[in-house]
C-alpha cells in the first residue's frame, strides 16, 4: 500500500523523489533490489526437492486389511 502511494507521488511530481524499493513495513520483509540475491541463488541450488514416501504401516493388527 505504501509503495503504491509513493509511486503516485513520484508520478504527480514527474520525478523520482521517493525510492519505492526501500519501503519496508514488516520487520522480516524487505523490498531492496537485489540485496541478498547471491545467498538466495545458493540456497535454491543447494536445496533438494522432497519426494513423497510411503508411510510406515503402524495400524493395530485388528485394523489391518486382510
Amino acid at each position: 500500500m505504501m509503495t503504491a502511494m509513493l509511486t503516485v507521488r513520484n508520478i504527480q511530481a514527474g520525478a523520482r523523489i521517493h525510492d519505492i524499493w526501500s519501503v519496508n513495513e514488516d520487520a522480516e520483509y524487505h523490498e531492496a533490489g537485489n540485496e541478498g540475491e547471491q545467498a538466495g541463488i545458493a540456497a535454491a541450488l543447494g536445496s533438494v526437492r522432497r519426494i513423497p514416501e510411503r508411510l510406515p504401516n503402524t495400524l493395530p493388527e485388528d485394523m489391518k486389511a486382510a
